[in-house]
C-alpha cells in the first residue's frame, strides 16, 4: 500500500511559489507559503491527505448521498438532508460570494483537487467503501458549513418536544414545565419564561409533529462548549489567556476538528477548523486568540401549513392559496439485488415561501383540511457576499474581530477573544428574527395575514460584552441575554451550572496561568448535584433499604470523579427521577424523550425539588397523592436495583467510571470483532453533562453510559507565549486507519496531559519530523 507523502518534493500545478509543509511529532502540518492563496491551497492538499475519507463522508451526509454507498439503511437520512437542502442552499450562496471570499474557498478546493489528481494513493477506508471521490467544489465546503450552522441553530427538537407535551397535558400544566432560562450575570432578569401558542390548528398537527420528534437523531456537528478570556490584570503573564473546549461528537475517529498552522509573510495562524472548510475558526494569530461556543439563538421555526381543500398542490399564504414549489431529487441507492448494483428512489421536496415541508406524515386530514409542517431558517434569508469566518486570517485586534463578525450569518456562535494589547471581547453571531407577538419556543400556525418575522435583531443589539469589570469574559451555552434585550432571543440554553462553576473558579483566582485554565477545563464539580444531592441524601437515609446510598451521597463532595460512588448514585437516581416525575402524565416514551433533553427540564425540576411541591410529583395513575419524597424514593429504589444487578450489592464499591465511559470507535467498525483493534479504546472518564469537564452520555445496550459529546479540542492560548499553544484532540491528526497519528492523542486527552501546537519558527523547527516541498 502506498503511503501519504510527507517528505521530499511534490509537484503542485498553479502555485505562485514553492510551499513547505513541516509536520511535527503529532503529524500536524505547518504550512509555509509566500502568499495566503498558496497557503490555503496547501491546506486543502494536506487535509485531503489526512482526512479525505472524513471529508467525503461529511459531503455525502450534507448532500443526502449516503445511501449511494451504504444502501437502504441510510435512505431516510438522505431524504432528511435533501429536504433541509444544505446543498441547494450552498449552491445559492456560492453564486453570491464576493471575490475575496470566493477566492478563499477556491484556493482550498484547488488544493484538495490537486491531491485527488496527483497522488497515487487513497485511504484504505475509501477503498473499503468502494468510493472514488469526485472533485471538491466551493459548494461542498459551503454545504458542510450550513450543516454545521443548522446543528447550532437551537431548538427544533425543543419546539417538537414542547408541542408533544402541550398535546399531552394542555397549556396550563405545560406552563409549569416549559423551559426556564436563568442568566446568572443579570440579577434584574432572574427568570424568563416563554409560553407557547395553542389552538385547534396546532392540535390537528399533533400526529405529524410527534412523527417529526420521533425522527430526530444525534447531530455530530451540534456545538456545545466552554470558552473564556482572562485579562492581563488577572493573568500571571500579564497578557490575556483564552481557553476553549468545543463540545462535539467525540466517540468516532477521527475527531471532527483538524489542527494545522498557516504561515505567510502576512499572517501566522495556528488552530483548527472542520475538515472540509478553509482557514482556522478556533486558535490564534500573532495578534488575537479566539474560542467558540454555541450561542443557541433561536433562528428556526416550524409552521403548520394549511392546504387548499380543493387542490392539494396549493397551500395558504396570507389571504390566498398558492402553489407549492416542487423539487425532484431522485436518490441513487446501493442495492445488490439490481444488476447495476444500484436502484433509483424517486423523491420530491415541496417548499413554501417559509421553507421546505419537513413533516413525515404529509397527508393528515383534519376537519376537512389537510395540513403539513414546514421549517423556516434565518440563515437562508440572510446570505451575504462575505461569510465573516476568516477572522483569524484578517484580525489584528479585538476591534477588528468585532467588525468582521458582523458578516457571520450562517452560524450562531458565542465567540470570546482577546488581543495582545489586553482587550477582551465576547460577541454572538448569526441573524435572529424579530417575531410578531410571540416567541419561537413551539410550532406556530403559518401566518394568514402577514409575515410574523418582521425584521432582524440589529448586530449592535446582539448579546456581547467589550468591557470586563471582573477581569474575564466567558460563556458555557447558558442564557446570556440581558434584561434590557428587547426581543425574544431563545428559550433553549444550557442550564447555568457550568457557567456558575466557571465564574467560581475564575473569580477566585487573583492571578492565573495557562495551566490553571487547562485544569479548569477538566473540572468535574457538579452544580446541579450540589443543590439536589443533599435532598436525596436526607430522604434515602430515612429509608432502611437506601440508607447506605444516602450515607454515600451525604459524604460526597459533588465531584463527578471516575472513582466516586456518590456520583454514580446521583446520576442513576436523576436518570430515573425524570421518568418517575413525568411518565404518568406524558407516557414513558415522551418522558424518555424529555429526559434526553436536559436543557428543557433541568432548571424547572430543580425549582420544583427545592420548593418541595409540584402537581407533577403526584402519580395520576394511583389513588394516593404522592410527594417529592415518594418520587425520590421510587427513583432511588430503581437505581439501587439496577446498580446492584450490574455492579454488586455493596454501594461502597460502585464507581462512576465503571459506567461513564468514552468508547472511541472506527466508523467502519463500531462494534463486534475487530472494533477494539480499529478504535481508540474504552476509557473511564470523569464529568457529566453538568460539569465543565463535559461528558454528555447516552445509555447503550451494554449498560455503559457512553460519552457521545465531550471536548473535541482543549485549547489554552497565553498571548504572552509566542512559542506555543496548549492543545489536544481526542484522536489524532490523521484519519487514516494505520497512520501512527490516527489515535496517538487519545491517551494524553483522556489523562489530561499537556500537548502543544507550535507557534514560533524556532519551535516548529525544533519539533519537525518531516518536510514536504510543494513546487509549481
Amino acid at each position: 500500500m502506498n503511503r501519504v507523502q510527507v517528505r521530499g518534493i511534490a509537484t503542485f500545478a498553479g502555485l505562485s511559489d514553492a510551499v513547505e509543509i513541516v509536520r511535527d511529532e503529532k503529524g500536524m502540518a505547518y504550512i509555509y507559503a509566500q502568499s495566503l492563496d498558496d497557503a490555503l491551497a496547501a491546506q486543502g492538499y494536506v487535509v485531503a491527505q489526512d482526512r479525505l475519507f472524513q471529508m467525503h463522508m461529511t459531503r455525502l451526509l450534507a448532500s443526502g448521498r449516503l445511501s449511494e454507498y451504504l444502501g437502504e439503511s441510510l435512505l431516510d437520512t438522505d431524504k432528511k438532508m435533501r429536504t433541509l437542502g444544505f446543498y441547494r442552499i450552498a449552491e445559492r450562496h456560492a453564486a453570491l460570494l464576493d471575490q475575496p471570499t470566493r477566492n478563499i474557498f477556491e484556493q482550498y478546493a484547488r488544493g484538495v483537487n490537486q491531491y485527488l489528481e496527483a497522488a497515487d494513493e487513497r485511504p484504505l477506508e475509501l477503498k473499503l467503501l468502494g468510493a472514488t471521490p469526485e472533485p471538491w467544489t466551493i459548494t461542498d465546503s459551503l454545504a458542510i458549513m450550513y450543516y454545521m450552522g443548522w446543528n447550532s441553530a437551537a431548538n427544533i427538537d425543543g419546539e417538537l418536544l414542547a408541542h408533544a407535551i402541550l398535546d399531552a397535558v394542555g397549556p396550563d400544566l405545560y406552563t409549569s414545565i416549559a423551559p426556564l432560562t436563568i442568566n446568572p450575570d443579570d440579577q434584574t432578569l432572574g427568570q424568563r419564561e416563554f409560553g407557547a401558542p395553542w389552538n385547534q390548528s396546532l392540535a390537528s398537527a399533533s400526529v405529524q409533529l410527534r412523527g417529526l420528534l420521533n425522527s430526530q437523531n444525534s447531530q455530530p456537528l451540534r456545538l456545545g462548549s466552554n470558552n473564556w478570556a482572562i485579562s492581563g490584570e488577572r493573568s500571571a503573564s500579564r497578557k490575556p489567556i483564552v481557553a476553549n473546549d468545543p463540545h462535539l461528537q467525540t466517540d468516532l475517529l477521527p475527531t471532527t476538528l483538524y489542527p494545522l498552522g498557516l504561515i505567510t509573510p502576512q499572517v501566522r495562524v495556528v488552530g483548527v477548523n472542520v475538515s472540509g472548510l478553509p482557514g482556522v475558526i478556533i486558535g490564534r494569530n500573532e495578534h488575537v486568540a479566539i474560542g467558540a461556543t454555541n450561542a443557541y439563538a433561536d433562528v428556526q421555526d416550524l409552521y403548520i401549513e394549511q392546504i387548499d381543500p380543493e387542490d392539494d398542490s396549493r397551500y395558504r399564504d396570507g389571504d390566498q392559496f398558492v402553489t407549492f414549489s416542487v423539487i425532484d431529487s431522485p436518490i441513487r441507492v446501493r442495492d445488490k439485488a439490481h444488476e447495476s448494483g444500484y436502484r433509483e428512489e424517486a423523491f420530491s421536496i415541496r417548499s413554501t415561501v417559509r421553507g421546505p415541508v419537513v413533516s413525515d406524515v404529509p397527508d393528515l386530514i383534519e376537519n376537512g383540511e389537510q395540513s403539513v409542517v414546514s421549517v423556516r431558517w434565518a440563515a437562508v434569508e440572510t446570505m451575504q457576499a462575505k461569510l465573516g469566518l476568516d477572522y483569524l486570517l484578517r484580525a489584528r485586534s479585538v476591534a477588528d474581530v468585532r467588525e468582521i463578525l458582523r458578516d457571520v450569518t450562517a452560524v450562531s456562535l458565542n465567540l470570546v477573544f482577546a488581543d495582545i494589547d489586553g482587550n477582551l471581547g465576547w460577541q454572538t453571531t448569526g441573524r435572529v428574527p424579530i417575531r410578531r407577538e410571540r416567541g419561537g419556543g413551539s410550532p406556530a400556525v403559518a401566518p394568514q395575514a402577514a409575515d410574523d418575522w418582521v425584521g432582524w435583531v440589529d448586530y449592535e443589539q446582539m448579546p456581547s460584552r467589550y468591557v470586563h469589570p471582573r477581569g474575564w469574559v466567558g460563556t458555557a451555552n447558558h442564557t446570556t441575554v440581558a434584561a434590557s434585550f428587547p426581543h425574544y432571543y431563545s428559550n433553549w440554553f444550557s442550564p447555568r451550572f457550568r457557567y456558575e462553576r466557571m465564574s467560581e473558579l475564575l473569580d477566585s483566582a487573583a492571578l492565573s496561568g495557562p495551566q490553571d485554565s487547562w485544569q479548569w477545563m477538566r473540572d468535574d464539580r457538579n452544580g446541579l448535584a450540589a443543590e439536589l444531592a443533599p435532598i436525596m441524601a436526607t430522604i434515602f437515609t430515612s429509608h432502611a433499604e437506601l440508607a447506605a446510598m444516602g450515607a454515600l451521597l451525604d459524604e460526597w463532595d459533588f465531584h463527578d470523579r471516575t472513582d466516586s460512588a456518590g456520583a454514580f448514585i446521583f446520576q442513576e437516581t436523576m436518570r430515573r427521577l425524570v421518568t418517575q416525575v413525568f411518565a404518568d402524565e406524558l407516557g414513558e416514551d415522551l418522558a424518555d424523550k424529555l429526559n434526553a433533553k436536559p436543557y428543557f427540564w433541568q432548571e424547572r425540576l430543580l425549582g420544583m425539588m427545592i420548593d418541595g411541591q409540584s402537581p407533577w410529583f403526584d402519580d395520576s395513575t394511583t389513588d394516593d397523592v404522592e410527594t417529592l419524597a415518594d418520587v425520590i424514593l421510587a427513583a432511588g429504589m430503581s437505581a439501587r436495583d439496577y446498580l446492584t444487578d450490574k455492579f454488586g450489592a455493596d454501594p461502597a464499591v460502585w464507581r462512576w467510571g465503571d459506567q461513564h465511559r468514552m468508547v472511541i470507535v472506527n466508523p467502519l467498525r463500531r462494534s463486534g470483532p475487530g472494533s477494539e483493534f480499529l478504535g481508540g479504546g474504552d476509557h473511564a472518564v470523569a464529568g457529566s453533562g453538568e460539569t465543565l469537564y463535559r461528558g454528555y452520555y447516552q445509555l447503550d445496550e451494554d449498560t455503559h453510559s457512553r460519552v457521545v459529546s465531550s471536548a473535541a479540542l482543549r485549547m489554552v492560548v497565553d498571548l504572552a507565549d509566542s512559542e506555543k499553544v496548549m492543545a489536544v484532540i481526542p484522536g489524532g491528526v490523521s484519519g487514516r486507519l494505520f497512520s501512527p497519528h490516527y489515535r496517538d492523542q487519545v491517551e494524553p486527552y483522556v489523562n489530561g496531559e499537556l500537548r502543544y501546537w507550535w507557534f514560533s519558527d524556532r519551535q516548529i523547527e525544533k519539533n519537525a519530523r518531516a518536510r514536504l516541498q510543494l513546487v509549481p
